[in-house]
């Protein structure tokens, strides 16, 4: 399980289609939303939005720009 810490500015530029409920997984804290994925959601929510990460930072290929972060939950 993966908890995901997404920038308010980009939940309406990622897709979502890869999550079971959708976006709906995803509750807005403070300046972020946070939900938690299955290591498959994981998975395929990297691949539909073309994220890589480093260390604890979900970041655009395209131009590297930090969008997130992401914890692995026990």
């Amino acid at each position: 399980m993966f908890t995901i810490r997404i920038k308010d500015e980009y939940m309406n530029s990622l897709f979502f289609d890869g999550l079971d409920v959708g976006k709906s997984h995803f509750v807005h804290e403070t300046n972020d939303y946070v939900g938690t994925v299955s290591d498959e959601e994981f998975d395929q929510f990297m691949k539909n939005n073309n994220l890589i990460v480093y260390r604890n930072l979900l970041k655009l290929y395209e131009n590297g720009e930090v969008i997130g972060t992401f914890s692995v939950r026990d």
